[in-house]
């Protein structure tokens, strides 16, 4: 979802997006994905995946005209000796990130100075390098400050990658692994930690002095509320929404007051957000059995702030 209140996703096998919550759906190709926007628009996603049983295939990045709509289309070829490409996140400078798989040695973090730059590795913090197994990266923000995960044959790490430098995030108290999934415009970044009883928790990292590899973070977890295994969303603000453990409702957390739910609509019994803007809207899926009847939906009223 864009700051102009555009949304991306698909209907049927075709992508495209609603200019407002509520508009008709426009059809922008006959296949594949629209997904994970930045703040002007720009998209990745897979080009051609009609049946979104392969997403990995056909990868590409879309093009924004403006804040949005019409979207051009750039085929992002898999790196010379990786297979399944994945993209992950583009962002305001056309700089990409996703996982890629190596034939022997698991998934790695990749990164693309440009849709047309040859693709880079994103090394693992010197912390974690002799004990490397697998990366994967998640998220980047316009300053060019990408958000993942590192397995050290342990448990992931979470790390954060400044001009493509690696660090890992600081650990939560008792946990047993942390994922970053999503970074903003300020440098704050959400994800989830598994906690000493094997539950799901959202945690933020806000940023509190320092810059660069030397940002120094402090760190809020969500312990009144399970949530799922699935990929949080973060606002201008900071303000994080996740999916509660059950399925049965989202929740929005801005790492300081009481969290707020999130329902499904009436006449059905999940939900799932996975975007949150500064005007105080959400939007995601709700459903009633997974999702083959998933539907669009938005929430309002989260408050608006300022970023």
């Amino acid at each position: 979802m864009t700051s102009s209140g555009t949304i991306v996703g698909y209907q049927g096998a075709s992508p495209g997006y609603w200019t407002t919550p509520g508009a008709a759906f426009v059809a922008i190709a006959a296949a594949g994905t629209l997904r994970y926007l930045s703040a002007n628009g720009n998209a990745v996603g897979s080009l051609t995946d009609v049946d979104k049983s392969n997403p990995s295939d056909n990868q590409g990045f879309w093009r924004a005209s403006g804040a949005g709509p019409p979207w051009t289309a750039v085929s992002i070829g898999t790196p010379v000796g990786y297979f399944s490409l994945y993209l992950r996140k583009a962002n305001d400078r056309e700089e990409l990130v996703g996982s890629a798989l190596l034939q022997t040695a698991g998934g790695r973090a990749i990164y693309w100075a440009s849709p047309t730059a040859t693709p880079v590795e994103l090394a693992p913090p010197a912390s974690l390098a002799g004990s490397f197994q697998t990366s994967d990266v998640r998220d980047i923000n316009s300053a060019g400050v990408a958000v993942g995960s590192v397995f050290d044959g342990v448990a992931p790490r979470a790390v954060v990658w400044h001009q493509s430098v690696g660090v890992e995030l600081p650990i939560s108290p008792g946990s047993q692994r942390q994922l970053a999934y999503v970074i903003n415009e300020t440098g704050t970044i959400a994800g989830l930690v598994l906690d000493g009883s094997g539950t799901f928790r959202l945690i933020l990292w806000k940023p509190v002095s320092g810059s660069g590899a030397a940002t120094t973070y402090q760190i809020r977890v969500l312990t009144t509320t399970a949530v799922d295994g699935s990929r949080p969303a973060l606002d201008e603000c900071g303000r994080a929404v996740a999916t509660r453990e059950d399925g049965a409702q989202g929740v929005s957390w801005d790492g300081t007051n009481a969290p707020i739910a999130l329902l499904p609509p009436a006449g059905l019994t999940r939900a799932q957000p996975q975007y949150l803007r500064a005007s105080g809207v959400a939007v995601g899926t709700s459903s009633t059995t997974g999702l083959s009847s998933a539907r669009a939906t938005m929430w309002s009223g989260l408050g608006v702030c300022t970023p």
